[in-house]
C-alpha cells in the first residue's frame, strides 16, 4: 500500500511553489522601483509619455504575477486537501492557506489604513509560516510511518534552517524601513536586496525538500508485524 493521496497532494504543492517562485521573480521590477524610492504615479506618467512599451511590460508582469499567485493558491489548496486524506497535519495547513488568502486580501483592501493593513500583512506572514510548518510536519509524520529516518531528520533540520532564514529576512526588511537619512537609504537598499535574495533561497530550499518528499512517497508503506 502507498500513500497515494499524499503523493499526489505533495506533487501539486510542489507545482504551486514553483508558480509562487515565478510570480515572485516577475515582481522584481516593482522591487527595484520600490528600492529606488520612485513614486508609482510619477513613473507611470513618465513612461506613458516617453516609453509606453515599458509601462505595458510592467503592467503585464504585475497582471501575470497576480494570476500566477491565484493559480498557485488554488493548486496548493487542492494538493493539501488531497494530502490530508493520508495525514491530518495537512488539514491545519489548509486552514493556514485560507487565512493567508483572506488576510492578504484584507491588507490590500485596507491599504489606505496603515495600521489595519500592517496587522493583516503580519497575520498573512505568520499564517504562511504556519502553512509551511504543518506541511513539513505532515511530510515528517509520513516519513515516520514509512520508516524513512533520513527524511525525518532532514525535515527537522530543514525547518530550523528555514525558520532562521525567515527571521533574518524579517529583520532585514524591518531595518530597510527604519533608516531615512542618506546612509540609511543605502543601507535600506542593501537590506532589501539581501532580503529578496534570502526569500528566493527559502523557496529553493522548500522546493528541494518537497522534491525529495515526492520520491519518498513513492515507497510502499511497511507492513506492521502481526502479533
Amino acid at each position: 500500500m502507498k500513500f497515494t493521496h499524499a503523493q499526489n497532494g505533495v506533487k501539486k504543492i510542489f507545482t504551486a511553489e514553483i508558480l509562487n517562485l515565478i510570480a515572485q521573480i516577475s515582481l522584481v521590477p516593482l522591487l527595484i522601483i520600490s528600492i529606488l524610492g520612485i513614486d508609482g504615479e510619477e513613473l507611470s506618467s513618465a513612461l506613458e509619455e516617453k516609453a509606453p512599451k515599458y509601462l505595458i511590460i510592467i503592467l503585464v508582469l504585475i497582471l501575470a504575477a497576480l494570476v500566477t499567485f491565484v493559480v498557485a493558491n488554488i493548486i496548493s489548496i487542492i494538493g493539501v486537501v488531497k494530502a490530508s486524506k493520508d495525514e491530518p497535519s495537512f488539514r491545519i495547513a489548509l486552514l493556514g492557506i485560507v487565512t493567508v488568502i483572506v488576510s492578504a486580501a484584507a491588507a490590500t483592501f485596507l491599504s489606505n489604513y496603515d495600521t489595519a493593513s500592517a496587522v493583516c500583512t503580519t497575520v498573512s506572514q505568520i499564517a504562511s509560516l504556519g502553512v509551511t510548518f504543518f506541511i513539513m510536519r505532515g511530510i515528517r509524520n509520513l516519513a515516520i510511518r514509512l520508516e524513512d529516518d533520513e527524511m525525518e531528520i532532514r525535515g527537522d533540520n530543514f525547518f530550523k534552517l528555514f525558520f532562521i532564514l525567515i527571521l533574518v529576512t524579517a529583520v532585514m526588511r524591518f531595518v530597510s524601513k527604519v533608516f531615512t537619512n542618506e546612509v540609511g537609504t543605502v543601507l535600506s537598499i542593501i537590506m532589501t536586496v539581501l532580503a529578496g535574495i534570502l526569500t528566493i533561497i527559502q523557496y529553493i530550499l522548500y522546493l528541494s525538500y518537497l522534491s525529495k518528499s515526492r520520491k519518498m512517497l513513492e515507497k510502499e508503506v511497511p507492513e506492521q508485524p502481526v502479533d
